[in-house]
Formats: C-alpha cells, structure tokens, sequence
C-alpha cells in the first residue's frame, strides 16, 4: 500500500485493489492542488462552507461523501458521523469519518475531526491499523486533543495531517514538531510517501510516519 500526503487532510492511496482520494483542497488554502486520477473519492465536508475540490479528480470516479457503507472495486468503505466542532456542527459544520479495508489492512482518515472522539465513534474505529491524524489546531484537533483520540484508538501506525506548512493561508496551524514533542519521539526525516506491507506493521506500540507534500 502506498500512501501519498498533499497536505491538509488530502492524501491517495494505491492498493491492489485500487486508488482512493481523500479530501482534496482548492487553491484558496495556498497549497497547489492536486490534480490526479483515482478510483474513489471521499469528502469528508461538504456544503457550501466547504474547501474541498472533487472536481479536480479528473476521471470517472466513484464519490462517496455522508456516513454509510461501501464496497467499491474491492473495496470496502465505511463512512462514520462526526462534526467538525465541539457542538455536534452548527459552528463548522459535520465531518465524516473513513475506514478503507485494503490489502488486509484497515486505514482510518479523521478528516477535518473538530471533536474528541465520544464511546460509540470510537468502537467503529478502535484497533486499526493505519490512523490519519488531524494535529493542527484551528479548524481540525490540535495537538493535545489528537494525542488522546490516537491512545483512545490505538492504531499500529500514525500519520500526522492538518499541520503547518509553508505557504498554508487560514487558521493558523501547530507544528509537527510540537506533535513529535508532546509524543517524546524524533520528527527523523520526511518522507515522500508512506510504502506499508502489513507483514512490516508493528506488533508493540504505535509508528509515526511523518510525510512531506511532493513539491
């Protein structure tokens, strides 16, 4: 499997199964968009408050954006209600969370997850493999909050999504280093994409892969 992060909550995915989206941004964010093709795409947001920008997938794509379950070219999708604040929606809006079974493993993307995690959310979620994290602050968790929802979750791998990065306009967003800090591991070095075979995933405690935006 390899996971490829473009910032914000944008990453795609290849699997054998095939390629998923998530959460693509427009140009207003000041990231370059993505511009790609892929099998499925999620949208964690939508409405008109919404920053994402489907249209840039440009083929024929299955879209998938409100809770339910899904099986898409082997794929199985499973889309969870959240909000995108702590008032259950009316300040930011809902938010849906995903979880992607592929090559045996089950990847779960919080989206733009404004709330810690409440018992029932957390029983869809609990135990997977692969978490992507919103560590941010401003419009998403921040970093304390992000650290509770991964140890109520226990996921085998992290990647932290929703920091900052040079040119990023809007709310402003707590570090990766920060994260690294609170977790009492070292940041290393970036990588362009994450390759994860679940013969690699770790038996005892939880990875943190830390990605960089392909320039």
């Amino acid at each position: 499997m390899h996971l490829t992060w473009y910032g914000q909550a944008c990453f795609k995915l290849r699997s054998k199964e095939g390629s998923v989206v998530m959460d693509p941004f427009d140009e207003s964010c000041g990231l370059r968009p993505l511009k790609t093709k892929a099998d499925i795409l999620t949208l964690s947001q939508t409405g008109k408050e919404s920053k994402l920008a489907p249209e840039s997938i440009k083929n024929e794509t299955f879209v998938i954006d409100s809770p339910g379950e899904y099986e898409v070219a082997g794929v199985f999708i499973e889309g969870i209600a959240s909000s995108q604040d702590k008032k259950e929606g009316p300040e930011r809006g809902r938010n849906t969370i995903y979880t992607y079974n592929l090559e045996g493993m089950t990847v779960c993307h919080l989206g733009y997850l404004g709330e810690v995690l409440n018992e029932k959310q957390i029983e869809k979620v609990d135990g997977v493999d692969i978490l992507l994290l919103p560590i941010g602050g401003g419009e998403t968790l921040g970093v304390e909050e992000a650290i509770k929802v991964m140890n109520a979750i226990e996921p085998r791998v992290v990647i932290p999504m929703h920091y900052h990065l040079k040119g990023l306009t809007g709310d402003k967003k707590e570090t990766i280093e920060t994260f690294c800090q609170e977790l009492g591991v070292k940041k290393g070095t970036f990588q362009d994409k994450a390759i994860i075979k679940k013969k690699e995933l770790p038996t005892e405690g939880i990875k943190t892969f830390v990605l960089s935006p392909p320039s």
